[in-house]
């Protein structure tokens, strides 16, 4: 099953029904847990990292740098 399957309601989370008609058995004999492991795990980290970029590219829009040739160093001034 993949996470495109799962519904998402406010806080909860629901799977699908085996009464769905899209819902396909899979044996027991024919699954391979460390293939599913990894695909699961690859699938968060390619969330993860998308959040992550989407938060730094959110960042980028809300933070102007500051130009210290204009302004002067103001986090470190000179010692006089």
């Amino acid at each position: 099953m993949d996470y495109e399957s799962i519904v998402w309601h406010t806080k909860e989370r629901y799977m699908k029904s085996i009464l769905d008609p899209s819902f396909r058995y899979t044996n027991s004999v024919e699954t391979d847990l460390r293939k599913t492991f990894t695909r699961i795990r690859r699938e968060q980290r390619k969330r993860q990292e998308a959040q992550a970029a989407a938060v730094a590219a959110e960042a980028l829009k809300k933070a102007r740098p500051l130009d210290q040739r204009q302004r002067g160093n103001t986090l470190n001034p000179p010692i006089v």
